[in-house]
């Protein structure tokens, strides 16, 4: 006889075994989509079922009775329940089942059994979104305050720059050169842009539909999940590349400012649309390092402070209500983002706990702790920091990227 000290006791359908090994699996079930010319993306659509294959024995001076009972068992229709010695209570299905005895071992038999459970919940995680509409406002703001009334000569300032800044565009996107149809649309969009600028028909309504074209051009770009980690910092540096570049725009003579100026309404429309594509890839890029995600998060914070910047320093935000509305909704996008990079990409780092003995400043923190003073929003926000100008105590801060 087998010592069923060894084994541990489980049941189905209250017919108890002895269960010496005990295999679950399970997964998503996935689907793989190709791209003519391009990558693959690979979709989920569910999860399998559970299943439990369970290798076993019965046994002893009521061997018979036994094996009979769990034959029973087993062949009972419907579902039945599972007290699984390593897994516990469950509601399952009998797959498949093998008893199998042996002259060699008289009183006792081996038992196989594979078992599906009969409902398996795709355990949700609480996603890290970013829902900022930012576009909106920057459309109607465009729409209200953008004037290339100024003459023919002077408007052809506007159109050079303009031109320039689709120019940088195409140069910032040759990531896509590899997925063909993506690539040829945007050019193709970028393209027909150009035309329209140059051909003079520059009227707000023209600008900001062929705006708006060129976005969802770029959120198709996000919904196949085309970005990857390089890519998107080659994308959001190109974003604060241009949004410096526009913001350093300048000229001493009165009317060329003006032009310049409405140049930079157009441009800075464009660019917080195109930062809004970056902002959402990053609920899917996965990042290694915080280094890496540390210079796409760095251009993101760079372009917001220049954007609101620009707003702040127009003459007109008193005069028109959009400015204000645009500017709330900046600031607003900005804190949101702040929480959202740091409780998504918090994992690339530990969270340290640092005490400040002395009475400091969050500005002054943050230079000496990362030589880094952008992320003091970071800091406040972890730390629920009402005032920035007198902390200590204890605080919890993330490691340096590394």
């Amino acid at each position: 006889m087998f010592d069923i000290k060894k084994l541990n006791k489980s049941s189905f359908r209250g017919v108890p075994f002895y269960t010496r090994s005990d295999d679950v699996s399970g997964g998503q079930r996935l689907t793989d989509h190709s791209f003519i010319n391009g990558g693959t993306l690979t979709e989920s659509n569910g999860i399998k079922n559970n299943t439990f294959k369970i290798s076993g024995y019965i046994g002893g001076d009521n061997y018979l009775d036994q094996k009979q009972a769990l034959k029973t068992a087993l062949e009972f229709a419907g579902s039945g329940e599972l007290i699984d010695k390593f897994n516990g209570k469950l509601d399952v299905f009998v797959e498949s089942w093998s008893i199998k005895e042996s002259i060699s071992k008289i009183g006792m038999a081996e038992i196989d059994i594979t078992f599906k459970k009969v409902s398996n919940q795709l355990k949700k995680t609480k996603e890290i979104v970013y829902n900022v509409d930012v576009r909106t406002p920057s459309i109607e703001h465009f729409k209200q305050s953008y004037s290339p009334d100024i003459g023919d000569l002077l408007r052809g300032t506007i159109v050079d720059d303009i031109v320039g800044m689709w120019e940088t565009v195409q140069d910032g996107i040759k990531f896509l050169e590899d997925t063909r149809d993506f690539s040829q649309n945007i050019k193709s969009k970028v393209g027909n842009i150009i035309a329209t600028v140059k051909g003079d028909i520059i009227s707000a309504i023209s600008l900001s539909e062929e705006i708006v074209s060129i976005w969802t051009s770029f959120d198709d770009v996000l919904d196949l999940h085309l970005f990857s980690p390089s890519t998107l910092s080659s994308y959001t540096n190109t974003l604060y590349f241009m949004a410096i570049e526009n913001s350093n725009k300048s000229s001493s003579n009165y009317a060329q400012n003006k032009a310049l100026n409405e140049a930079k309404k157009y441009q800075n429309c464009v660019i917080a649309g195109m930062l809004h594509t970056a902002i959402k890839s990053l609920e899917y890029v996965e990042f290694t390092t915080g280094d890496d995600f540390g210079s796409c998060k760095d251009d993101i914070l760079g372009v917001m402070e220049i954007l609101e910047k620009e707003i702040l320093s127009d003459g007109d935000i008193s005069s028109i209500s959009s400015s204000q509305d645009l500017l709330n909704k900046y600031q607003e996008s900005k804190k949101e983002f702040i929480s959202f990079y740091t409780a998504k990409f918090s994992k690339l780092q530990r969270l340290q706990t640092k005490i400040i003995i002395r009475t400091d400043n969050i500005l002054m923190f943050t230079m000496e702790k990362y030589n880094d003073i952008s992320r003091a929003d970071e800091v406040l926000d972890n730390n629920s920091i009402v005032d920035p100008i007198f902390i200590s105590g204890n605080i919890v801060v993330l490691e340096r990227w590394k």
